[in-house]
């Protein structure tokens, strides 16, 4: 991530003087490093993860549909 990073700050220098612009591009790009080495090197974890994720969610409208339900009754 550090060499994308200055990589983009190299490329961007004579192109972009507003800081604000530089740092949502370096933001932009860095998590999708994070993102692409995450997928890449640790597929399964992230899919688990997520997976937990889409599990609690459903719980949680599950309950909350019978929350709904017993009080309409």
């Amino acid at each position: 991530m550090v060499l994308a990073l200055l990589a983009i700050r190299r490329g961007l220098s004579p192109y972009v003087d507003a800081p604000i612009i530089r740092l949502v591009l370096q933001i932009v790009v860095g998590a999708t490093v994070y993102s692409a080495v995450l997928l890449i090197f640790f597929r399964e974890k992230v899919w688990r993860y997520v997976r937990f994720a889409q599990g609690f969610r459903s719980v949680r409208a599950g309950q909350a549909a019978e929350t709904g339900a017993a009080l309409v009754e």
